[in-house]
């Protein structure tokens, strides 16, 4: 559900993301894009699913569910991670905050309600409850270079550096929410779990940040900086069809020697074996052809599919459509000449395998 409006009479252009209703944009895709760049943008991000589970045996039993290892998590902090079944395949990702009694998780739009029937599923006699904080808490998200002047232009105490570190913060009527570092954009910025009750805070975000020269921001300016970003995200670059190794994720993500979990055993055969046949890749498109973005769909080397573009939108730091592709092997070094074989064209569309790093996390 997405949150309620910070302002009445602002026009947002709604639409469907993995069957939740999310706000896509104020107008302007671009000018939200700049306000992230420059300034500072307000996402209200309720769109996401937000998990919260209670009880003794929370950590033993979520640990067991996900591939990071979350006994090195301490409280205040979080982890970005992946969750598999059995077989390995791709079911979710997720941000799991360990808080001083429970474990929040962030997770992608339409995911909430899958993962909390698999959780139920296995749980036996596991002192776990399991919530949905989506029904009682918003997700607002500060991004941009004045993210850190905002929080002190509002009265909010900064909290400890360092990405998913999460404190709880008090309104000025006395209201308790949670503040976490979030990194969803270059410049990076904060989320804000605010509990329905907290009016007074929402209606005073929207004010306090455009007195800094920000303004609202949808989804997708928020999706054209992670595509840039080289950001894999579920459902769209990371599926049930890619095998989590082949994304590229940072140490950590993938707890090889932490110990039984589901997908535990397949993940591990494949990394002893440590040939893989694919790998998700950054591409840019050749400039001549324009804004691309939305574009997705085979790729080809020589004539030959290699691959499948998974997503894409245009850079304004590149000035060219730039994606991501999951493509064999052989093709995925820097600078590897490929095309995408566009339904309905009389030519392909020029691509070139990109140096820029693969990024992570849910943005």
């Amino acid at each position: 559900m997405v949150g309620r409006e910070v302002e009445s009479g602002v026009k947002a252009r709604r639409g469907d993301l993995n069957g939740v209703e999310t706000i896509f944009d104020y107008g302007s895709v671009r000018e939200e894009i700049r306000l992230l760049r420059t300034r500072v943008g307000l996402l209200d991000l309720s769109a996401r699913g937000r998990l919260c589970l209670l009880g003794s045996d929370r950590l033993r039993f979520l640990n067991g569910q996900v591939t990071a290892d979350l006994r090195r998590l301490e409280p205040g902090s979080g982890r970005y991670t992946l969750i598999t079944d059995r077989k390995g395949i791709l079911r979710a990702d997720a941000v799991v905050y360990r808080l001083a009694e429970e474990l929040l998780l962030d997770v992608e739009p339409g995911v909430a309600t899958g993962l909390m029937q698999r959780f139920q599923d296995f749980i036996v006699a596991d002192e776990v409850d399991i919530l949905d904080a989506g029904l009682h808490y918003d997700l607002w998200s500060v991004q941009g270079p004045s993210a850190e002047a905002w929080l002190d232009s509002v009265g909010i105490a900064r909290p400890e550096d360092g990405r998913y570190v999460i404190e709880s913060r008090t309104d000025s009527a006395g209201e308790e929410f949670y503040l976490a570092c979030n990194r969803r954009t270059p410049a990076g910025g904060y989320d804000l779990f605010l509990p329905r009750s907290a009016e007074n805070l929402r209606k005073s975000l929207l004010p306090s940040i455009r007195k800094l020269g920000g303004g609202l921001c949808g989804w997708q300016s928020l999706e054209s900086l992670r595509i840039e970003a080289a950001a894999p995200r579920f459902p769209v670059d990371m599926t049930p069809a890619v095998l989590a190794p082949e994304l590229g994720l940072e140490e950590g993500t993938i707890g090889y020697d932490k110990g039984c979990y589901l997908g535990q055993e397949i993940l591990n055969r494949i990394h002893s074996v440590g040939r893989l046949n694919r790998k998700l890749v950054a591409v840019d498109f050749a400039r001549e052809l324009g804004d691309r973005s939305g574009a997705a769909g085979p790729v080809v080397r020589e004539g030959k599919t290699v691959g499948r573009l998974t997503s894409s939108a245009w850079s304004d730091i590149s000035d060219r459509t730039v994606g991501l592709a999951l493509v064999r092997r052989e093709c995925a070094e820097p600078g590897t000449a490929l095309s995408l074989a566009a339904a309905g064209e009389s030519r392909a569309a020029g691509l070139e395998v990109s140096p820029r790093r693969l990024g992570q996390g849910p943005g």
